[in-house]
């Protein structure tokens, strides 16, 4: 087997991640970011499935609008983090 190089752990809400914690079972949304009511859904849906933590893409600029509504999410259930995608050159003032 191959040595495994030592990493920081971070933590992620209530979830440790790297720092030799074990391995977290994490998903990614597949709905339409811009529709914030069906993926804090699927985010329950997730957690309710064992999924550790959820991760959800700002890909569009419909979405940054969106994204202020996160706090309305279940991030007291399960971590939810913010994937930006830079490609887009959204400019995200406060969030």
């Amino acid at each position: 087997l191959a040595k495994l190089h030592t990493t920081v752990g971070v933590r992620v809400g209530h979830v440790q991640v790297g720092g030799g914690a074990p391995v977290v079972v994490q998903s990614m949304t597949m709905t339409d970011t811009a529709d914030a009511r069906a993926t804090a859904e699927q985010c329950i849906e997730l957690a309710e499935a064992g999924s550790e933590m959820v991760r959800v893409t700002v890909n569009v600029p419909e979405a940054t609008e969106e994204i202020t509504k996160f706090p309305l999410f279940p991030t007291s259930v399960i971590p939810v983090t913010k994937t930006l995608i830079p490609a887009c050159k959204i400019v995200l003032a406060g969030v």
